[in-house]
């Protein structure tokens, strides 16, 4: 029993049946001191055999109750250096403090990329009950209220509550132009979902001529590669041709060649919008902390997801590259982690300017499509983020991550 918190006033401390918290609610537990940076947190779990095992955020003067499990936490991490998100949709913008936020995502390629992935690994044996909020909200939302964002939460709500569901908020349009934002859990979403899977297509599947020699075939990178590739697209049904003579393939075309190259394999795959009625922000804005910084925008098709705390990018942005791309990704990923914790990929921050360095990260789903090389295409993990970087005079500006010179150790 913890004795962290003030003990009951009375008494001294008997023996109380506790229930034991499972693996679910210590994930939680951790997850909300990687996102709360730099604080003492004390997280009370009640262990009350009649009781759901509630995790509640406590204060250091609460008094426990009898069952109740405090446990407490203290993560050091870089601070926070993003005050404020601004989404324009149509002529109406909208600039929604960061205090209490970690990430966004504006895209379904972002939510699937980053949000399910993270939900999945928290959530074990009860991972379908947390996906299923998602999937009801950002998919099965009722048309007055249509969902175009996520937001990451840095710290729980008023109240305290720290269950799953409360990691994420949901930002969404009541009627036509007001931005509105809602707890997943709160977000109550009649309807069932509107799918939109493709119309079958016409291809000549027959086998063209096999190859003199072995034939090559696509790897589990390749395919991955791909499969990352069409996710950024959308919409409309892409064919990769695969050369098993070369071992190669080329950008994915939107029509199916014929006949086929000899030796080629076409690997058809589409990635549809769950909802075709789906509100598209036109234009995202960042504004990094501090006296003086300008705010960088961007279209927000040129990139679909924001992190600017370090629980975000070590949990959800790095984690979903790891996943897809495996060891292939590893160098790459360790350069970036050095860049973002060192925060000083500026000659003037390597100078002792603490103004200067990377106050976020943003996935650029576009690159993901890869880039050329004599044995095909491959994927530069730094091309596809950019770094929100901020200069001695407080300029700020996007730089690929493939620009920036990571710390060394």
């Amino acid at each position: 029993m913890s004795n962290l918190m003030d003990e009951p006033a009375a008494g001294p401390e008997t023996t109380v049946p506790v229930r034991p918290m499972d693996v679910v609610a210590l994930r939680l537990v951790s997850a909300w001191a990687g996102l709360m940076p730099n604080e003492h947190i004390q997280v009370a779990y009640d262990g009350a055999p009649s009781a759901r095992g509630e995790l509640t955020l406590v204060g250091p003067d609460s008094t426990r109750t009898a069952a109740q499990v405090v446990i407490p936490a203290s993560t050091r991490a870089k601070a926070p250096r993003m005050a404020s998100l601004g989404i324009q949709i149509g002529y109406q913008s909208h600039q929604h403090p960061l205090d209490d936020y970690a990430a966004a995502f504006w895209s379904e390629s972002a939510v699937e990329k980053f949000v399910v992935p993270y939900l999945s690994a928290l959530g074990g044996p009860r991972a379908m009950e947390m996906l299923d909020f998602l999937d009801a909200a950002w998919n099965r939302y009722d048309p007055a209220r249509k969902v175009f964002a996520l937001l990451l939460r840095s710290r729980p709500r008023t109240g305290g509550s720290m269950d799953g569901r409360d990691l994420l908020d949901v930002l969404y349009l009541d009627g036509e132009r007001t931005q509105r934002i809602a707890s997943l859990r709160d977000f109550t979403v009649p309807g069932a979902p509107s799918a939109c899977r493709p119309s079958p297509v016409l291809l000549d599947l027959s086998p063209s001529a096999a190859p003199a020699s072995t034939p090559a075939l696509p790897t589990e990178y390749e395919l991955r590669v791909m499969a990352e590739w069409v996710s950024a697209l959308r919409t409309e049904p892409r064919y990769f041709i695969y050369n098993t003579v070369g071992g190669e393939f080329k950008p994915p075309v939107a029509a199916c060649p014929h006949p086929l190259p000899a030796g080629s394999v076409v690997i058809p795959v589409h990635t549809g919008r769950t909802r075709p009625d789906r509100v598209v922000p036109d234009v995202v804005t960042l504004t990094p902390a501090g006296d003086g910084a300008q705010s960088v925008q961007f279209p927000a098709p040129e990139g679909d997801a924001a992190f600017w705390t370090a629980a975000a990018v070590s949990k959800v942005m790095i984690p979903y590259y790891a996943m897809a791309y495996g060891a292939e990704a590893l160098a790459e990923l360790a350069d970036i982690h050095r860049t973002w914790e060192g925060s000083a990929p500026l000659a003037q921050a390597e100078a002792g300017n603490t103004g200067a360095g990377v106050y976020g990260l943003v996935h650029l789903p576009r690159s993901d499509w890869g880039y050329e090389t004599t044995s095909g295409f491959l994927l530069s993990i730094k091309d596809t983020v950019s770094a929100v970087v901020v200069g001695p005079d407080g300029s700020s500006g996007m730089r690929r991550f493939s620009e920036l010179r990571g710390r060394p150790r």
